[in-house]
């Protein structure tokens, strides 16, 4: 075999050799001895009376496993907060199953635009396992939003990503090597049981560093600009995995939860590092404005309906903020220190539709008016 052919073979041979071997071997912050319920060093007062004083990882911590307390390990050179629960950990008593969890600021608006996003990079080291297959896992992450209305929990998970356990062979028998990653989502508000479907996504190596980034939030419907969507989208060591979340016009949050979640059997071990969050809230804007409330005399917009550009008039108003939203709430255009008039121009801006035009005196009076665009 030619020396140019058998050098990239080589390589190759090599990268991949390396690969099976991270899948396999134990994590340099991994927790190899037995397991117990609880131990002192574990047990907290309250849920959240023993985080560090300046985790690496965002959000407020909320505890609920006497195993062991957050903690922190420095290797692959990075930070990465420790999440380790076992099965029956939970000392408050609650029904719920062990966690190690931070809780990030829910994004409390709907209008168009509004979003929780997360990113981080998450190690998999070992994740609940129990008898049967029904209950294994434990979950990394959830997407949160109450809703209106009645029915299910008064702070409902709607989408979860859940990893269960893949075991290897031969000298690997019995040992953890790789996670199956699954979305689970929810199919009506308020669904549990069958109002809840399981998905497959994707496989992950034990140890392997993955990428996860986690958004949801409210998108203006490309099919009916009248209506929105509440989305939960996922991107997951590159790979995207987009989901609309049913009902959207009930929804009235985006929350965001990571860390450990969930062992009914065994022990969980999950790595989180370079952990940022973001959220941005949007008012939805009424387009119900009676126009017998609007001083006409005080706005004048021509042409209206507009097709191109069109042209804002305004009388006995000076300094104004002028913004203007679509159906939807959604602030499409803002100018400031607008004294008489402007000029705007469409260049595709504007879709045709209904819009609202806002303005806003130096004395903070509100002026509406209505634009329609063909």
């Amino acid at each position: 075999m030619k020396l140019y052919i058998l050098k990239p073979l080589l390589f190759f041979s090599f990268v991949f050799f390396s690969v099976y071997l991270r899948g396999q071997a134990t994590a340099p912050d991994e927790d190899t001895g037995s397991y117990t319920t609880c131990n002192a060093d574990g047990a907290n007062a309250t849920r959240t009376s023993d985080d560090l004083p300046n985790p690496v990882n965002v959000g407020a911590i909320d505890d609920r496993s006497c195993y062991a307390n957050y903690k922190e390990s420095d290797v692959y050179g990075k930070t990465w907060g420790i999440y380790n629960i076992t099965h029956n950990s939970n000392q408050f008593g609650s029904s719920l199953q062990p966690r190690i969890e931070r809780a990030l600021s829910a994004s409390l608006k709907t209008g168009v635009g509004s979003f929780a996003k997360f990113s981080g990079i998450v190690r998999i080291l070992e994740v609940g396992d129990t008898s049967g297959t029904n209950n294994d896992g434990s979950y990394l992450i959830q997407a949160k939003g109450k809703h209106t209305g009645g029915g299910g929990s008064p702070d409902p998970a709607i989408c979860l990503y859940l990893a269960k356990p893949v075991y290897g062979t031969g000298s690997n028998s019995g040992k953890q090597v790789s996670f199956d990653i699954y979305a689970e989502r929810i199919l009506v508000r308020g669904g549990s049981g069958s109002g809840r479907e399981v998905v497959f996504l994707k496989n992950i190596l034990k140890d392997e560093q993955t990428s996860f980034e986690l958004e949801i939030g409210f998108k203006e419907d490309p099919n009916d600009a009248s209506k929105k969507i509440h989305y939960c989208n996922a991107v997951i060591g590159g790979t995207v995995f987009n989901w609309n979340i049913p009902d959207p016009e009930r929804g009235t949050q985006s929350k965001i939860r990571y860390g450990a979640y969930r062992v009914k059997g065994g022990r969980a071990q999950i790595r989180w590092a370079n952990t940022t969050y973001q959220k941005a809230e949007v008012e939805n804007q009424s387009l119900s404005i009676d126009e017998n409330q609007v001083t006409l005399s005080s706005i004048k917009t021509y042409p209206n309906p507009a097709k191109n550009n069109f042209k804002i008039q305004l009388n006995n108003i000076e300094n104004a903020t002028i913004g203007i939203y679509d159906v939807l709430g959604k602030k499409v255009y803002q100018k400031t220190n607008v004294k008489e008039s402007i000029e705007i121009i469409n260049n595709n801006r504007f879709k045709a539709g209904i819009y609202l035009i806002k303005v806003i005196d130096n004395n903070q009076k509100v002026y509406f008016k209505k634009l329609i665009i063909n």
